[in-house]
């Protein structure tokens, strides 16, 4: 794939703000090591006084590691033991990590995620530099996914992490333009002027995007400019046809139809089509990119996900 080039994209710094320095309160959970590195076993210890789990009884910890592109956001169950007031427990850090974000749940599935600030470590290089993408991912991941009742109070938030890691990185605003323009009213006359004219700077280079940020050109214009949505569908198609993003636009019909049934007969007629379609699409090539993922993946079921808030049927573990 080729670089966008900074040139290409200079047109986003002017918006850049200060750099942010990340000020949520953690007081509640430390980690050894303090600044891990990719590959590290980490010791989790967790204090759950005065947070929604302080009475209880069972307690799981999850740690959610991002690469610096997103594609890949993998999880880890934290197996914690109780010693006295506090629960201890270790996790693996995988390869490829660029930042964590750690929760507590209790049986009764009450969350202990910071106040909704999430227990958030951004990973560092041997330098002390921290990870590209690490910003951007938690952004994406940890406040730019959240309800859409909650989503509009995190957008400022969202932005400023966004634009902080373009400004160092321009070539990752491909992978996160999908986050990035939902922060803006597309209904107002100057935002919307403004995210299209990123929109269109990517699009001008679309053949030599990765899959997923053709896929999400193809969402971006599909109710303001159908014929660069249908350009980006076929180009996704044609270079990309293995890939879940392709699957993704080209199940649409299938999708719509498993949605928009009421009849549990049909409904699950659907899912099998939908299902099957996706194995087929695996076979074609999908096993490649799952074979990069470093991880030692094993194929089990089928479940329903969701990508940039569309559903999908994945094969995961």
């Amino acid at each position: 794939m080729k670089a966008i080039s900074k040139t290409a994209l200079s047109f986003v710094l002017v918006f850049m703000l200060i750099p942010i320095v990340k000020s949520t309160a953690q007081s509640n959970l430390e980690i050894d090591p303090k600044e891990p590195k990719p590959g590290d076993e980490v010791t989790v210890t967790y204090n759950p006084a005065n947070t929604p789990l302080a009475e209880s009884v069972v307690i799981k910890g999850r740690a959610i590691m991002y690469e610096k592109t997103a594609v890949r956001i993998l999880t880890a169950d934290i197996l914690l033991k109780q010693t006295g007031g506090k629960w201890l427990g270790k996790f693996n850090l995988l390869r490829g990590s660029v930042a964590i974000n750690i929760f507590f749940e209790n049986n009764s599935n009450e969350i202990d995620s910071n106040k909704g600030e999430g227990y958030i470590y951004y990973l560092k290089d041997s330098n002390g530099t921290i990870f590209q993408g690490a910003k951007a991912a938690i952004a994406s991941g940890v406040y730019g996914m959240l309800s859409d009742q909650k989503f509009p109070n995190d957008k400022t938030k969202t932005r400023k992490l966004l634009e902080e890691e373009f400004s160092k990185n321009p070539d990752l605003l491909q992978y996160y333009f999908a986050t990035y323009y939902r922060t803006f009213n597309l209904y107002d006359k100057d935002e919307s002027k403004f995210i299209t004219e990123i929109a269109d700077k990517l699009y001008a280079v679309r053949d030599t995007l990765d899959a997923k940020p053709i896929a999400d050109l193809a969402f971006f214009y599909q109710k303001s400019e159908q014929s660069k949505s249908e350009k980006c569908i076929k180009i996704l198609s044609k270079c990309h046809p293995s890939s879940i993003s392709a699957f993704q636009l080209q199940s649409m019909d299938m999708q719509m139809e498993l949605m928009t049934t009421s009849d549990f007969k049909t409904k699950l007629k659907a899912y099998k089509k939908e299902s099957e379609y996706f194995k087929e699409s695996l076979e074609l090539g999908e096993k490649d990119f799952l074979n990069n993922l470093e991880f030692n993946i094993i194929l089990k079921t089928s479940t329903l996900l969701h990508l940039n808030g569309f559903q999908i049927m994945a094969i995961i573990v």
